[in-house]
Order: C-alpha cells, then sequence, then structure tokens
C-alpha cells in the first residue's frame, strides 16, 4: 500500500491531501481549521486532519509530495529583482526555499521521502488522473509556477508531457490580477467578483485592452509591460495609476461613492474577460491540432526532484 501527502504553503490557502493507491482519501484547507482566510501557513492542522481521516500516523507516509520547486522559484525572485537585489534580501529568498524541506521535517515530523513536483505539473496531475480519461490535451493557465505561467501537454495512462510553455513575467494570470487590483478589490480574493461582474460589461475599453496583450506563434502571447510593471514582493502585475484607463481618482470618497465607482468601472472593464476567454479559446485550438498527431510531440519532461 502507498500513502501519499500533498501540500501545498506559503502563498495562498495552503492545503494538504492524502492519497491511498491513489484514491483521495481526504483533503482540507490550513483556513477551515485556523479559520484565518486564504492562511498561507504551513497547513499542520490540514495535514493531522487527512492523516485522521485515513487512520495514519506520519510514520506511515511513504512520501510527501510538494507542490512547486522552491529553488526554480528562487530563480524567477533573484531575476525579477535584479538589478537591485540587496545582501540581506539574498538571505530571506534563500531562507524562504529552504523553508518547506525544513518544516515538512520539523513541523511534522516526517523522516521519509519528499518529492517537488513542477507547479504546473502539480496542476495537470490533479485533473488528468482524476478525469477518468486514459488519455487528454492538457492546458495549464494561472498566475505563474516556477517560470511557467501557461502550459501545453499530452497526457497518457501515467505519463503527462509537457511540449510547450509562457513565461513570467507574460501570463493572463496575472493580467487578471492586476485588472483585480486595480478595481479596488484584493488580488488571490477578488477575483471572482470580477469573474461575477463580467457579464454586465460593455466593450467600452475593448480597444486599450486589445494594447494589453497579443498573440504570438506557437500558443505563446505577450504582455505590454509598458501598461504593467512587475511588483517583486507580491509577485503580481499592477496596473499604475496613470494607465490606458486614465488615472484612478485619488480624491477622498464617501464608501458610497467608491461603491459605485468600483462597480461602474469593473461592469466596463470586466468586459475584458471576454477577451480573455477569446485567447483562452486560441489556445484550446493551438493544443488540439497538435495532439490530434500524438507523433507530432514534442515530449519535455521535467524530472521530479528528490530532496
Amino acid at each position: 500500500m502507498s500513502n501519499i501527502l500533498g501540500i501545498s504553503a506559503y502563498f495562498h490557502d495552503s492545503a494538504c491531501c492524502l492519497l491511498k493507491d491513489g484514491v483521495l482519501i481526504a483533503a482540507a484547507q490550513e483556513e477551515r481549521f485556523s479559520r484565518i482566510k486564504h492562511d498561507p501557513s504551513f497547513p499542520r492542522a490540514a495535514a493531522l486532519y487527512c492523516l485522521s481521516e485515513g487512520k495514519l500516523n506520519i510514520s506511515d507516509i511513504d512520501c510527501i509530495a510538494y507542490y512547486e520547486d522552491p529553488y526554480k522559484k528562487l530563480e524567477r525572485q533573484i531575476y525579477t529583482m535584479l538589478p537591485n537585489l540587496s545582501d540581506e534580501a539574498v538571505f530571506w529568498i534563500w531562507r524562504s526555499a529552504k523553508r518547506p524541506m525544513r518544516e515538512i521535517r520539523e513541523i511534522l515530523g516526517y523522516e521519509g521521502l519528499i518529492k517537488v513536483v513542477d507547479h504546473h505539473q502539480a496542476h495537470a496531475a490533479s485533473s488528468f488522473f482524476y478525469s477518468g480519461f486514459p488519455e487528454a490535451a492538457i492546458l495549464t493557465v494561472d498566475g505563474t509556477g516556477e517560470w511557467a505561467t501557461t502550459t501545453y501537454g499530452y497526457a497518457q495512462d501515467k505519463e503527462i508531457n509537457i511540449f510547450e510553455e509562457v513565461h513570467f513575467p507574460n501570463s493572463i494570470g496575472l493580467l487578471y490580477a492586476a485588472i483585480t487590483s486595480y478595481l479596488g478589490f484584493l488580488v488571490n480574493d477578488g477575483e471572482y467578483k470580477v469573474m461575477g461582474l463580467a457579464p454586465y460589461g460593455k466593450p467600452v475599453y475593448a480597444d486599450q485592452i486589445r494594447q494589453l496583450l497579443s498573440l504570438q506563434h506557437g500558443g505563446q502571447y505577450l504582455l505590454n509591460l509598458d501598461y504593467l510593471i512587475s511588483q517583486v514582493w507580491i509577485e503580481c502585475l499592477q496596473i499604475p495609476y496613470q494607465s490606458c484607463w486614465g488615472n484612478r481618482s485619488v480624491r477622498p470618497m464617501t464608501k458610497y461613492r467608491l461603491f459605485i465607482w468600483i462597480l461602474q468601472k469593473a461592469c466596463r472593464l470586466c468586459w475584458r474577460r471576454f477577451y480573455s476567454q477569446k485567447l483562452i479559446i486560441s489556445m484550446i485550438e493551438q493544443i488540439v491540432r497538435i495532439c490530434v498527431w500524438p507523433a507530432a510531440l514534442r515530449s519535455i519532461v521535467s524530472p521530479t526532484a528528490t530532496y
């Protein structure tokens, strides 16, 4: 019998799950126990819950899988901070890269095998292996993983092959987060509100939106970084006050006036979600064209790191 504990942590919504011989036994987010919304801390309580549901001790776990490679992520963090990288910053981000393995050992008291899975491989696996399909084309899109923000792949049986990637800072997810922030909502929290407002939008800003992102050959796309600036520590793209939509008002507002401004701006600006959908449809068409001829696939499988 194989018992595997999966862990994600330190960004938002830390979580843990337990698999027994490939069967999902339990899964939980840390916020359910800490009562801290989007709790990013190490999911100790969630892990203990999963072990309890599986009637296991930590010594019964054969492997713990971690959802991203912290050292590849470290490369991106250093690159993003150049050329203004201080010695103190290097110390703290290097320490953060070592934190997952250290806390798995110290907090859970685990002494066994730890495997690190690339972030988008983890996304693809959680979808494909529970889909019931013997093979599938795979498209993953999010803010950012280690470097990848969008991946194209092909899965069959127990194998997932990623053959194309879009890399940071080009990211639909970060563009979505940027506009979420511009409208006054919290990043990694208010995106669903933006999505909910989108159907009420009209193409008032269609021309400006088209300036933000351009489709390229082979499933690639580029963000227009003249309008979007990189914010290192929150690792998100923000739209400056002086943007292609004009100044965001900084005059004092009553809560009511602020709410009305956000609602009006959101309903107009959220129309850009449909432009994002157009891009996603283009990506799907690209991956279908490739995956109907599996022999044409360029299999680039990232090796799983072991610590």
